[in-house]
C-alpha cells in the first residue's frame, strides 16, 4: 500500500494508469453509496398505522353510528298522538298555533297528555313543548276547514260534536267518544259529562236518555241532535 500511495504521488505514473485508479475508487464510491440507499429509503418510509389505534377508531366510528340510528327510532317512535304515554295513536297533523301574544305559525307536530298535562310537541326542527297557557287556541287544520281548540288551564278543549247539545274533548278529532264537558246549545254552561248531567240535557228524548244511562255519551248527544 505505501509502495501505491508513493507511486500516486510520483509525477512519473503514466496517465493510464492513474486514471484507472480514480475510476476504481470512483467505483467503491458509488457501490457503497447504492447499498445504504435502500436502508435509507426503507428507513423514511411511511409505517403502516399502529393496529390498536385503527381499531379503536373503527369502534368510536361504529357507536357513533349507532346512537344517530337510535336517535332516529326514538324521534319515529315518539312521532305519534299518544295518550298517558300509554296507548298512541295517529300521526303527525297540521295545527295552527294563536300564541298569548296573538303571534300565530302553521306547524307539524302532535299531541301528548296525561290526565293532568296537555302538551303540543313539535318535533320538525327544533324539539319543542307548548303547553296551553302560551297560547290563546290551537286548531287542527283540515282540507275543509279547522278544529278549534281553547286553553283552559292544563288543556286545550275542542269543540268536537256540535248541534243542541255540544260536546267538549281534548281529542283533536270530530265526534270523538272522548268527551270531558257537555254544554246545551252555545249560551249554556260547561258541564263535566257525566251519565247524570247528560240525562238532565236529554231527558225530554227517551232513546238518548237510555243511551246517556249506559254512558253512551257520544250515542245519546248524536240522536238528541237529529231531532
Amino acid at each position: 500500500m505505501g509502495i501505491l500511495v508513493q507511486n500516486l504521488n510520483n509525477d512519473s505514473l503514466p496517465m493510464d494508469v492513474f486514471t484507472t485508479m480514480k475510476n476504481f475508487i470512483l467505483l467503491i464510491i458509488i457501490g457503497i453509496w447504492a447499498s445504504l440507499t435502500p436502508v435509507q429509503a426503507q428507513y423514511n418510509a411511511p409505517r403502516p398505522p399502529n393496529t390498536d389505534q385503527f381499531l379503536k377508531q373503527v369502534q368510536r366510528q361504529q357507536a357513533l353510528q349507532w346512537q344517530q340510528q337510535q336517535s332516529m327510532n326514538n324521534l319515529l317512535r315518539n312521532n305519534v298522538f299518544s295518550y298517558g304515554n300509554k296507548k298512541k295513536i295517529k300521526n303527525l297533523h297540521l295545527f295552527k298555533i294563536v300564541y298569548a301574544d296573538s303571534t300565530e305559525e302553521q306547524v307539524f307536530c302532535h299531541l301528548e297528555f296525561t290526565q293532568v298535562s296537555h302538551t303540543l310537541v313539535v318535533e320538525t326542527g327544533k324539539h319543542r313543548e307548548i303547553s296551553p297557557v302560551q297560547t290563546l287556541y290551537i286548531s287542527r287544520m283540515f282540507k275543509r276547514g279547522e278544529l278549534k281548540g281553547w286553553a283552559n288551564d292544563s288543556c286545550w278543549l275542542f269543540k268536537t260534536t256540535q248541534g243542541r247539545i255540544n260536546a267538549y274533548s281534548s281529542e283533536a278529532v270530530a265526534n270523538t267518544k272522548k268527551i270531558l264537558f257537555i254544554q246545551k246549545g252555545d249560551s249554556g254552561e260547561k258541564q263535566v259529562c257525566t251519565p247524570e248531567n247528560l240525562a238532565v240535557l236529554v231527558a225530554d228524548n227517551a232513546e238518548a236518555l237510555a243511551a246517556a244511562q249506559q254512558k253512551r255519551y257520544l250515542t245519546a248527544i248524536l240522536i238528541y241532535n237529529r231531532q
